[in-house]
């Protein structure tokens, strides 16, 4: 697990010599930090846990299919938080099992079809330079997606949402000026999108002057003089976190806030230098959000196929994965639902995850038609019929 470290972009997430987690250089996500626990590293990013676990034998050079899917399921039934299991193997023998099995032992991308699963593999060996990848690739979904998920940034006074006179009356301002994506986008509160505009800039606070002259007469401004007072500090803070998410991830050019694309609480981001896109796109089958960062719209080597697929091409820069057809750019399997836009479609017949009959349950549903012994031994180990794996999962109910 010390490559863990080595796996992250170094201002995103660091771990020190005490496995704690801390934040260097220009602290990208500034709500990401890390924790070792015991044998396995807790990797927490803006509310949001992950748990990388250390296994040795989880497969062997002797073991057949039904084997192996009986020991994952019992192991994806044990996990109550996402957790990735960081085991030695060849990628190639994993790459071979049954698909639904493969796709969950294989890649730390929520590509199973299951929603609901928690627990996802990535077989590293000494052997191989993609099992960096892989790992790496682990990290930034635990990472990474959460910080783009907690995007746009509510404005907050004292920790408690603005106002709702006041968003009525910033709403009503309309500070967008024509040909950029809206600045604000109201929900339950208000939130910024993007960094201001300097003509947007300037005409807050002016807005802001004029309203805190207006606390001297009666009207509602009075009501919130203090609120109003602290509303440039509120706006300043939201959109000082929204900037962090301006850099592109591959290269670390700043966008401009007009390159902020999409509106509501979903953005794309076009990277001037690299050519890059990064931002949240919607899923068009259950309405949610999908982190998404692509280095490049056309995907190379198409003889790459199966699971793993996107490691071995993308390496650590992918967030979801890209529909596995590769037949037409900008389409991702849903982290949320486990669809992908093309599965119901012409250009979506051939893949094999969507198409397959194997992806219609998980690994550890498909393991119950096994019957081999696994049991759950006091130490926190487990052991299939005398053979011992070394399993260093906490106590259930214990964090």
């Amino acid at each position: 697990m010390n490559r863990v470290p080595r796996c992250g972009d170094a201002r995103t997430y660091s771990l020190d010599a005490g496995g704690h987690g801390s934040r260097g250089g220009t602290g990208r996500h500034p709500k990401a930090a890390g924790r070792r626990t015991g044998p396995h590293i807790v990797l927490s990013s803006h509310g949001h846990s992950t748990r990388l676990i250390p296994l040795l034998d989880v497969v062997a050079p002797d073991d057949d299919p039904a084997a192996v899917a009986d020991r994952w399921g019992s192991l994806a039934g044990a996990v109550e938080e996402p957790s990735v299991v960081v085991y030695l193997a060849a990628s190639k023998a994993v790459r071979e099992l049954p698909l639904s099995l493969a796709t969950s032992m294989m890649s730390a991308g929520p590509d199973v079809a299951d929603r609901g699963a928690l627990l996802a593999g990535v077989p590293v060996s000494p052997l191989e330079t993609t099992s960096l990848e892989r790992l790496a690739r682990a990290v930034a979904i635990a990472v990474r997606a959460p910080a783009l998920l907690d995007y746009p940034v509510p404005v907050q006074i004292w920790g408690d949402p603005a106002p709702r006179r006041l968003i009525e009356h910033l709403i009503r301002l309309d500070l967008t000026p024509p040909g950029h994506s809206p600045l604000l986008h109201v929900a339950d509160t208000i939130t910024v999108r993007r960094p201001l505009t300097e003509t947007e800039r300037s005409r807050l606070r002016a807005e802001i002057q004029r309203l805190v002259g207006k606390t001297k007469a009666p009207g509602w401004e009075r009501d919130l003089i203090a609120e109003i007072g602290s509303l440039g500090d509120a706006i300043d803070e939201a959109v000082h976190e929204v900037g962090m998410l301006l850099n592109c991830p591959l290269c670390g050019t700043a966008a401009d806030p007009r390159q902020v694309d999409r509106a509501d609480d979903v953005f794309m981001i076009a990277c001037r230098s690299c050519g890059g896109r990064w931002g949240l796109e919607r899923c068009g089958g259950c309405g949610g959000r999908i982190p998404v960062v692509e280095p490049e719209s056309v995907i190379r080597n198409p003889e790459v196929v199966g699971p793993g697929w996107v490691e071995r091409i993308y390496g650590r820069d992918a967030l979801a994965s890209p529909c596995w057809a590769r037949t037409v750019p900008y389409r991702y399997v849903c982290p949320e639902c486990r669809s992908c836009a093309l599965a119901s479609s012409p250009e979506g017949s051939g893949c094999i995850r969507c198409q397959s009959d194997a992806m219609a349950t998980s690994s550890h549903r498909a393991a119950e038609s096994y019957s081999l012994p696994i049991a759950v031994a006091a130490s926190g180990s487990v052991s299939d019929g005398g053979r011992l794996l070394r399993w260093p999962f906490p106590q259930a109910g214990w964090r």
